[in-house]
Parts: structure tokens; C-alpha cells; sequence
């Protein structure tokens, strides 16, 4: 029995961080079909729990059922926060890639490249800050963004579109603090 429920929630843990390492929502939640998931071995591992009759009110089976319900809860937390940041073309991530993609082409055909330089070094924290979480590479972003749009200010004669350039750099900015806080 022990060793049954013991299974399971190693079986879940493994589920949880491929989803973690995969953004795969049917690792967590699954299908008909997909016995797999983090859900159903959390749920197996209940009904061998709700089997162990050693004694009518056991305290230590009464601590991990507690346990399992907390451990559900905190991931559901977790993976719902994750699922609003996004990952690739999803959630906030995936607006926030728009918005750039769509500022860097209407900074791409300028004469002076120097806010395309800007946007590059920005571009360039902001992944850094995705791949560490570190908040220094989110600081570096931003003042970048702040430096882009004093240069669009500055050099708007040169920028056809430069009123939609900043529309989208402020965007941007706003997603990125929204991802950051997540």
C-alpha cells in the first residue's frame, strides 16, 4: 500500500516538471486517453489511501490526504500562473512577442540604425532575464526601452510610423512588467 502511494506521487512529481520543462498542459491535466498526467496518479494515489484501513481514523493517512489536497492546490497555482505568463506564441508572452515583431518591422527599414541597435541590446536583456529570472536583465530592459522611446522622441522626423512605434514599445513595456511580475 505504502509502496503503491509512494509510486504514485513519484509518478506525479516526474509529470509536474516535464510540464515545467515543457509547457505541455496534458502532463498535468490529461485526457481519456492519457493515464499519465499529474492529476490522474494524484487521484490513484487518494483511492489507495482511501484503501488503507489500519484503523478508522488513522492520523498519518488523515496528514498525507491533507498533504495531497495542499500539493494539488500549490500546483494548480503554479501551473495557472504559468499558463497566464504563456510560453511561445501563448499568454501574455505570446501578445508581447507581437507587439515587438510588429515594432521591429516598423523600425527595420530606418536610414540611422541606431534604434534598431537599441531594440537588439533590449531584445537581448529580455531573453537573458527569460532564461536566468534574473531581475538585473529585467532592469536592463527596461531602461533600454526607456533610452528607445527618448530616441524615437528625439529622432521623429526620421521615424514615418513613429507615434505607432512608440504605441507598441509602451506595449511591450507594459507586458514585460506584466511577465515579470508573475
Amino acid at each position: 500500500m505504502a509502496q503503491g502511494i509512494h509510486l504514485e506521487l513519484l509518478e506525479a512529481r516526474r509529470r509536474e516538471k516535464d510540464y515545467l520543462l515543457r509547457h505541455d498542459l496534458q502532463l498535468i491535466e490529461g485526457s481519456d486517453q492519457e493515464a499519465e498526467s499529474v492529476l490522474n496518479h494524484l487521484t490513484h494515489a487518494r483511492k489507495l489511501l482511501d484503501g488503507w484501513h489500519d484503523a478508522p481514523s488513522d492520523p498519518i493517512r488523515d496528514i498525507i490526504r491533507d498533504d495531497l489536497k495542499e500539493y494539488e492546490s500549490n500546483l494548480m497555482r503554479l501551473v495557472n500562473a504559468l499558463e497566464n505568463r504563456g510560453h511561445g506564441d501563448r499568454g501574455l508572452i505570446g501578445v508581447w512577442r507581437e507587439k515587438i515583431h510588429a515594432l521591429e518591422t516598423v523600425l527595420k527599414d530606418l536610414p540611422d540604425q541606431q534604434a534598431r541597435l537599441l531594440l537588439l541590446q533590449m531584445r537581448r536583456h529580455e531573453k537573458d532575464y527569460l532564461l536566468r529570472a534574473d531581475p538585473s536583465y529585467a532592469t536592463l530592459t527596461r531602461d533600454l526601452a526607456r533610452e528607445l522611446d527618448r530616441y524615437l522622441t528625439e529622432h521623429a522626423i526620421l521615424i514615418p510610423d513613429v507615434k505607432a512605434a512608440q504605441a507598441l514599445l509602451a506595449e511591450y513595456t507594459e507586458l514585460f512588467q506584466r511577465v515579470t511580475e508573475i
